[in-house]
């Protein structure tokens, strides 16, 4: 029961991927849901690190609020493979990438024929030096393009073959700007090459669907 009520504060997706034990007393405070949520963690894979040497390590978010993860939720040992590259994941490239090191780069998908191919935008130090845990940064692109980007590359071009997991707060009233949380320790990873198709929709009703031929779906955007 008390790991049920943890999961009514946290996002779901993340109790049910995620070991939580240690239940906090009433006088401890849990994560902010709303700092979870802005930084897309979800799985194990957003909160640690593998080594070249293969050795994985939790991050420390200490001092930020994410330091609240390392007391509440984080339970064992991390998982010991490289972490798989999602949408909306936030990087500092390593110095073979594409990229200098006053780059952050953000992943906004992949390509469908080409699963290591990943379409990113960038954001830059506002003074055009090395990013830093102290560092503010600017899209390079403009923020009502939304998910739209021009720049497809190999993930290893885009990222380099060791970068670094960036956690930025919220975009400044600008749209375009901010700034940097956290940068954890630099970490091997992978694409995501089988990921397997998930649907609500039974196979009689998608032969049914299939069968109706081309259609038009009209929302009001809501």
């Amino acid at each position: 029961m008390q790991q049920k009520e943890k999961c009514t504060y946290l996002d779901r997706g993340l109790c049910h991927v995620l070991p939580i034990v240690n239940l906090p007393s009433v006088n401890e405070v849990l994560p902010p849901r709303g700092w979870i949520a802005q930084r897309n963690i979800s799985t194990q894979g957003n909160l640690c690190s593998i080594s070249k040497e293969g050795k994985s390590s939790w991050h420390k978010f200490t001092p930020t609020e994410g330091s609240l993860i390392n007391k509440t939720i984080l339970a064992g040992d991390p998982p010991d493979e490289p972490i798989i590259l999602r949408p909306l994941q936030q990087w500092l490239p390593s110095s073979d990438s594409a990229f200098l090191s006053k780059a952050v780069v953000e992943i906004l998908g992949f390509d469908a024929a080409q699963t290591d191919r990943v379409k990113v935008r960038t954001y830059l130090s506002n003074n055009r030096d090395t990013v830093k845990s102290t560092s503010t940064v600017n899209s390079s692109s403009d923020p009502m393009l939304g998910g739209s980007s021009e720049i497809l590359l190999l993930s290893t071009q885009a990222l380099g073959s060791y970068p670094y997991r960036v956690y930025t707060n919220n975009p400044k009233s600008d749209g375009k700007s901010r700034a940097i949380n956290f940068i954890a320790e630099p970490t091997l990873y992978e694409c995501d090459r089988g990921t397997p198709k998930h649907t609500w929709l039974s196979e009689d009703m998608e032969g049914k669907i299939r069968r109706l031929g081309p259609f038009v779906i009209y929302y009001d955007g809501s």
